[in-house]
């Protein structure tokens, strides 16, 4: 485990180094047939191929590790969804990109991760940006914002700031746009960040075309290129050249016409099909204007290609995140789900508990709980078999849900004990229900179908949701209740 720790945290200044770890790991953790390591592997395999600029390799091993996260900590499941989604809208597909780094976020704001939500906001923001939700992109980098300066790391507030120009660009506010930029060089000139400095460059470069001072921004582009490349980041680089050729265009077409032609040759080499398209549609342009039809239509006919090709790759993208999705919702279910009565398992109980203590803290809402424990359980088990047992157990989740309203949660705790979480309801309310639950345990027909002499009751305890932190404390006051129902007699509700 310390060796992936170190590859995550090599990831970018020695994506290859960190990568080949990366893979050892994975082997071996899938030689030991140990699915939780193999996924967060698979996740840092998937990033350090990002950052060697392999997009689609990368995706395709995080999409492969979200599964095998299910049952791992939040954070490792925010770090893998965190890093799909920033992929994704990468290449083209801030929607799907958008629904994952949202799942990143509520798992690291649960887990109080400061950290985790402000990069996971920051890329929301880029999301958000990419679709043309300006407004909502500009929150998203102001909560970032304000959580990296919390947090006092000065290179991730620059960054933030970075995109937060890049909103007031989009927005027309070119003043604010600048402010911005310029706090943004100084904090990433200050950590020694060339690529930061680049993108500070390039983007103050958009501002001046903005504003129509071409003059100002051609400068400025040729520095954030030489800075792109320098920082090993050709996609930048494939960027600042498209924009930088679109300035060259109107006075300098041959200059332009070669860059173009470069951005397109990188563009494809690093299989980026966005930056392709805009290369590809810009020199058909340039053709066109020069009265070359013929080299204007091959452009043309590449550029359907090339569309073709990103509409493909999307829907293929989009397809496998689906499949994902679905895996991931079916293995939650089942990680909750006790598997014989259908019911909800004691990890299930588990989070509606929680959710039912922050609703009764926040909104000052009743919960009470209904806690039922078969009584002489061990006798069906000895006698009649544990296949009868378990067929008993089975029949008592569906008269649980059969008579609880749809609002209440019915789980399994354990062996034969039952709960039922009232939200909403007060503790009188809960005793009537807990009896109507008793009698229709004790009048169900689906006994006598089991074997004629068989009689199945419940003793019961109401009470309030206690305050513990976990499952044993809050259901305490119910069980207390339930072992005097117990004392009582059985068959009864003590509350």
């Amino acid at each position: 485990m310390d060796e992936l720790n170190r590859a995550w945290q090599d990831r970018r200044a020695d994506p290859e180094g960190a990568l080949q770890a990366a893979r050892q790991v994975a082997a071996t953790a899938a030689s030991d047939g140990d699915d939780l390591l193999l996924g967060r592997a698979l996740t840092v395999e998937g990033a350090c191929l990002v950052a060697c600029n392999e997009y689609e390799a990368g995706l395709r091993a995080l999409l492969a590790a979200l599964p095998r996260l299910q049952d791992a900590a939040p954070p490792a499941l925010a770090m893998a969804l965190a890093e799909v989604g920033h992929v994704e809208c990468v290449l083209g597909d801030p929607s799907s990109g958008l629904d994952h780094l949202l799942e990143a976020l509520a798992l690291s704001e649960q887990i109080g991760d400061r950290a985790g939500a402000a990069a996971t906001l920051n890329r929301i923001g880029i999301a958000f940006l990419a679709l043309g939700e300006l407004d909502d992109a500009r929150r998203s980098f102001e909560r970032c914002l304000a959580l990296h300066e919390h947090l006092d790391d000065g290179v991730a507030e620059a960054g933030a700031r970075n995109n937060l120009a890049k909103v007031a660009t989009r927005q027309g506010d070119h003043g604010a746009a600048l402010d911005h930029l310029a706090a943004a060089r100084r904090g990433f000139e200050a950590a020694a960040e060339p690529r930061g400095v680049a993108m500070t460059d390039h983007n103050t470069a958009l501002v001046h075309v903005a504003t129509g001072d071409a003059a100002a921004a051609r400068p400025l582009l040729e520095h954030a290129i030489d800075g792109y490349l320098a920082a090993g980041h050709p996609h930048g680089a494939v960027e600042a050249r498209t924009d930088f050729a679109r300035l060259l265009d109107p006075d300098e077409p041959e200059r332009a016409l070669a860059m173009f032609e470069l951005a397109h040759t990188e563009a494809e080499r690093l299989a980026l099909p966005r930056e392709c398209a805009a290369a590809a549609e810009a020199l058909a342009d340039l053709h066109r204007q020069r009265d070359e039809p013929t080299t204007a239509l091959a452009w043309l006919l590449h550029l359907r290609q090339v569309e073709r090709q990103l509409f493909d790759q999307t829907s293929d993208r989009r397809l496998r995140a689906l499949q994902v999705r679905h895996q991931l919702e079916q293995l939650q279910r089942d990680s909750v789900t006790d598997m014989l009565t259908g019911l909800l398992n004691r990890r299930g109980l588990e989070r509606v508990l929680e959710q039912a203590a922050l609703r009764r803290r926040s909104a000052d809402e009743p919960v009470s709980v209904v806690l039922l424990d078969i009584d002489d359980f061990k006798l069906v088990n000895d006698r009649l078999s544990h296949a009868v047992g378990d067929e008993v157990l089975r029949r008592l989740g569906t008269v649980l849900r059969e008579t609880v309203r749809p609002e209440d949660v019915c789980a399994r705790l354990g062996g034969e004990e039952f709960v039922v979480v009232l939200a909403g309801c007060e503790l009188a309310g809960a005793h009537r229900v807990a009896d109507d639950l008793r009698g229709a345990i004790a009048g169900s027909d689906h006994w006598a179908a089991l074997d004629p002499a068989l009689q199945v009751t419940v003793s019961v305890g109401v009470a309030a949701l206690g305050t513990g932190p976990g499952v044993s404390e809050m259901l305490a006051p119910a069980d207390r209740a339930l072992y005097a129902a117990k004392d009582a007699g059985k068959n009864q509700v003590v509350s």
